[in-house]
């Protein structure tokens, strides 16, 4: 899980990568996904730098923080869309970006790497499955959520989780939309090219959402 905040400028500090270092040199991955577009990005990926700082307080502005969550496009990765992330943090939201079953790959804080492994075709032949793993990892980072605004040493205090959107791409919109329509806490969802598996037989009152 990745979290993205607001945070104070302070001189000297260098911008994280744009991508974990196992993820920027998986060569196959960059490969596979422009190579169709007549392109190579087996050379730049691990050259790139994001806007973020790494590791910087949260910065305090006397009340805490609206929080979006966001579900990543199926087979890809947490970072698919860290640009968009980044962007909302810099406007006073707490970003969250947990990876699904389905991810490409996972970086884990002391550089562990677990490589997914599934794909498109398999999500296609039983999305089902997938959907509701999915469902149930944001119930699981909605309770992660309560635990670290109360114990976090960066993060205590600083989450709004009475005020809780939700953004994803393609199954992580549909993964969106769901969580929007079935759980109240979540009062927002942003839908981008989202695959929507169902469709909704009671609306939560509380959400409304854009494609």
């Amino acid at each position: 899980m990745s979290v993205w905040y607001p945070a104070p400028r302070v001189a000297g500090v260098l911008p994280a990568a744009y991508f974990d270092k196992p993820i920027a040199e998986r060569c196959d991955f960059w490969t596979s996904v422009f190579v169709a577009m007549g392109c190579s990005f087996t050379n730049v990926a691990p050259h790139l730098f994001s806007y973020a700082a790494p590791e910087m307080p949260v910065a305090a502005n006397g009340d805490p923080f609206p929080v979006i969550l966001y579900s990543h496009g199926g087979t890809l990765l947490r970072a698919d869309n860290i640009h968009k992330a980044q962007e909302l943090a810099s406007h006073g939201f707490i970003v969250v970006a947990p990876d699904h079953l389905d991810t490409l790959m996972s970086v884990f804080p002391d550089g562990t790497t677990v490589f997914g492994g599934i794909t498109p075709n398999q999500i296609l032949s039983n999305p089902g499955f997938y959907f509701e793993s999915r469902l149930r990892d944001v119930d699981v980072v909605l309770q992660e959520l309560e635990r670290l605004n109360q114990t976090d040493p960066l993060l205590s205090g600083t989450m709004d989780l009475a005020n809780i959107g939700a953004l994803g791409w393609s199954l992580g919109g549909g993964t969106s939309a769901e969580t929007c329509r079935t759980n109240a806490q979540v009062k927002a969802a942003v839908l981008l090219d989202a695959f929507l598996l169902r469709s909704p037989t009671s609306i939560n009152p509380a959400c409304r959402s854009r494609s």
